[in-house]
């Protein structure tokens, strides 16, 4: 084979590698049962159907790779879900267009406010140094972390610091199992959807952002979300219900380390419980 002809070949796996790869997220999870699939159920099977595909259109040949990883994912054959792939697949080869998702997910947070506003004064109303569980011994809070996750789960949770001199240290994760929890399941699920394909989010400004991929700013929207019904909490006076240590600050930070305010480049500490 020429230089020529190799450079063509490799171009065309290339474009079939991609083109085919959206089609099978189209048709992922693989076993029903895996809510928190990413899409990418098929990615060991990709090579093949597509080393497949540059050698012909063997319909029967495709059926039995389809068959072999579902069978690696330890689940039943599904004949007819299988002909749909392969007849999607081998469309796409031909030039058409790969199946569209059947509907957008429309995540609009502003359905979320009341719940984490509610969640939020009914953590510091029933606060009691006590029955604490967060860092720290003192009955003085020094310093308050509420925290969020939207990635392998869906939570946000408010954790007291009592520690005299606290540190933004992430020591508040080792008191998560014990803390009260607000679910937000429904996150995960537009994350995952994500992971397959294209999803709106309405931010708390009622502003529509379409991610057509994993995008970290849907985190950042989530924790823009929550900083400000943190604020708004603190400035009707709620937080004055607390034992507050002098200098005592708010921090909002994602569980995974993709969102944290305020951050080293905030001027001044427009987060402190007592402005």
């Amino acid at each position: 084979m020429d230089k020529n002809a190799k450079k063509k070949l490799t171009k065309k796996y290339t474009t079939l590698t991609k083109r085919i790869g959206r089609v099978l997220k189209r048709f992922t999870p693989i076993d029903p049962a895996d809510e928190y699939s990413t899409g990418d159920d098929w990615e060991d099977a990709l090579p093949s159907i597509v080393s497949l595909l540059l050698r012909g259109r063997d319909r029967d040949e495709l059926l039995k790779i389809l068959a072999k990883a579902r069978g690696e994912f330890d689940v039943s054959l599904d004949s007819v879900q299988d002909g749909k792939i392969a007849d999607a697949v081998l469309k796409s080869a031909d030039g058409g267009a790969p199946p569209r998702p059947k509907h957008v997910i429309h995540l609009d947070l502003r359905n979320d406010l009341e719940e984490i506003e509610s969640y939020i004064v009914n953590r510091v109303r029933d606060f009691d140094p006590k029955l604490n569980h967060g860092p720290g011994e003192s009955s003085a809070i020094s310093q308050i972390v509420t925290s969020f996750e939207c990635d392998q789960a869906g939570w946000v949770a408010m954790v007291f610091d009592t520690r005299p001199v606290p540190l933004p240290d992430g020591e508040w994760t080792l008191y998560l199992e014990d803390s009260p929890m607000l679910n937000r399941d429904h996150w995960i699920k537009a994350g995952t959807a994500n992971f397959r394909g294209t999803i709106t989010v309405v931010n708390i400004d009622g502003v529509q952002n379409t991610y057509s991929e994993e995008n970290a700013t849907f985190t950042v929207e989530i924790g823009e979300m929550i900083k400000r019904v943190v604020l708004n909490v603190r400035d009707r006076g709620e937080f004055s219900r607390l034992p507050i240590a002098q200098g005592c600050q708010i921090f909002v930070e994602d569980f995974n380390g993709e969102y944290f305010w305020p951050d080293c480049e905030t001027p001044g500490l427009p987060n402190l419980v007592m402005p």
